[in-house]
C-alpha cells in the first residue's frame, strides 16, 4: 500500500505524460534550441593570445600564488609560536595548515607559468 496522495501524482503523471507527448511531436522551443551561430568553443585565449595579456594573466595567478605562500609563511610562524607555549594541538595544525597552503602556493605558481608560457605559447603541452 503506497502513501503517495494520488491527486497529487496523478497530476504530476499527467503532466510528465503531456510533456513526453509534446517532445514526440518536436515541438519548437527556440530558448532551448542551439542555433548554428552560437557556437562558443573558441577561447579568447586561443592562439590569437598576445604576449601582454599572457604575462598579465600569469601575473595575477603568480601573485594568488606567493599569497598562498604567504599565508603559508604564517601558518608555520603560528606553528612555532604555539609550540613554545605547550599547545601542540595547534602546532601541528598550523603545520599541517602551512604544509597544504605551501603545495597549493606552488602548485598554482606551476601550473599558472606552465599554462600561460608554455600551452598558450603553444611551446608543448595540451590546450585544455
Amino acid at each position: 500500500m503506497s502513501s503517495r496522495d494520488p491527486k497529487t501524482y496523478g497530476s504530476i503523471h499527467k503532466r510528465y505524460d503531456a510533456w513526453q507527448e509534446s517532445e514526440a511531436q518536436g515541438e519548437s522551443r527556440p530558448r532551448l534550441r542551439r542555433s548554428a551561430g552560437d557556437d562558443h568553443t573558441d577561447s579568447p585565449l586561443d592562439e590569437g593570445t598576445s604576449e601582454m595579456t599572457r604575462t598579465i594573466q600569469a601575473a595575477i595567478g603568480i601573485c594568488i600564488g606567493l599569497a598562498l605562500l604567504a599565508l603559508a609563511a604564517l601558518a608555520f610562524s603560528n606553528a612555532a609560536y604555539w609550540g613554545e607555549v605547550g599547545r601542540d594541538g595547534a602546532k601541528v595544525g598550523f603545520r599541517l595548515a602551512g604544509f597544504f597552503l605551501t603545495v597549493a602556493g606552488l602548485g598554482g605558481i606551476l601550473a599558472t607559468w606552465n599554462h600561460n608560457f608554455r600551452v598558450l605559447a603553444g611551446k608543448g603541452g595540451s590546450h585544455h
